[in-house]
């Protein structure tokens, strides 16, 4: 792996203050440095006695991380689910002096309430059946989060962080429990982890910009560099920083065939994906050295991202089902591998 892409640049808040806006979503370092949304499902396995998922591995930073969930985790919904929710949950809270996690009568406290409409959140993701959304809810939900991270050589120690469970949420609907058809007035009432409630040194991306990204591959690298403001690497070393643990180099594979599924993934979803992302304002800068390609991604300014343009909601919905459809059938061929 080069020296460039070990290198960790972090973008902190600017100026360490908070402007929960309903489009940035603040989250800790650990969250956004855990790769919650594998390329297939290869890279996870369903635990013996539970329907859920585990998964265990050491990411690009030598940071040692589980993941739990119900299902696997998607980049499409589920990444723009997660970071639209974050930002209208930091946006609804701002200023209220009941979510002050520092306050001592809330140092127990584990999860805050709050609601909104359901028809908001389908709004803001585009997503325009409610099934697909509260889908994406219950994974979001049921991850369980345990991340270890060994600090720089300018600090002592190491630091754990821990979710068990993202959140819960509930819908309570205008016509009862019995109604069958969303309505403007039936709200998502939602329990929230108190590690999305925001703080100064959390770093943030735009809510926005994430669900104008169309492809997988480019969601991937998009919250690859959630937590710093450039890549700079073979087509080979974005692989395993985009999907730390798949079977593609456990030694399992044989080099003929994996230099073949190395090939494909560059040129039919790497680069494209590059291209979209250079449309949507991130930089992209692709050098050779020695007989080696070397791609450089570096994020947006925050100008760039006022002009981003919102997708399609028909046509995301029909790409969404794609995606779900091509995910299960990733999960089968899993189940059939384990």
């Amino acid at each position: 792996m080069s020296r460039s892409l070990q290198r960790i640049q972090l973008g902190h808040t600017d100026g360490r203050t908070i402007n929960a806006d309903g489009d940035r979503a603040y989250m800790p370092l650990a969250l956004l440095r855990t790769p919650l949304w594998p390329v297939t499902a290869s890279n996870a396995k369903k635990l013996e006695d539970s329907q859920v998922y585990l998964r265990r591995f050491t990411n690009a930073y030598g940071d040692r991380i589980a993941i739990q969930s119900n299902a696997i985790l998607r980049p499409k919904p589920d990444m723009g689910v997660l970071l639209t929710l974050a930002a209208i949950f930091q946006k609804r809270i701002s200023g209220n002096p009941a979510y002050n996690a520092g306050l001592p009568e809330n140092e127990e406290r584990t999860y805050y309430d709050f609601s909104c409409p359901i028809t908001e959140l389908m709004r803001e993701t585009g997503i325009t059946h409610e099934s697909r959304l509260t889908e994406s809810l219950k994974r979001l939900g049921s991850v369980r989060l345990k991340f270890q991270r060994q600090k720089s050589v300018t600090d002592c120690g190491e630091t754990f962080f821990e979710i068990d469970g993202m959140f819960t949420f509930r819908i309570e609907r205008v016509g009862g429990e019995k109604a069958v058809r969303t309505h403007k007035g039936d709200r998502l009432v939602i329990n929230m982890h108190r590690a999305f409630i925001p703080k100064t040194d959390y770093l943030y991306r735009s809510a926005k910009q994430c669900r104008a990204l169309r492809t997988d591959t480019a969601r991937l690298i998009f919250w690859a560099l959630c937590s710093r403001r450039h890549f700079r690497g073979t087509a080979e070393e974005w692989y395993t920083i985009l999907s730390p643990d798949t079977k593609t180099y456990s030694g399992k594979m044989q080099e003929q065939a994996r230099q073949k599924l190395q090939w494909q993934w560059e040129n039919k979803s790497f680069r494209p994906a590059l291209r979209e992302l250079e449309k949507a304002g991130f930089c992209i800068r692709i050098d050779k050295h020695t007989g080696r390609t070397i791609y450089c991604v570096s994020v947006p300014r925050r100008s760039t991202l006022a002009s981003t343009p919102r997708n399609n909601d028909k046509e995301d919905e029909i790409s969404g089902r794609a995606n779900e459809i091509s995910g299960a059938a990733n999960e089968i061929n899993d189940g059939a591998k384990d």
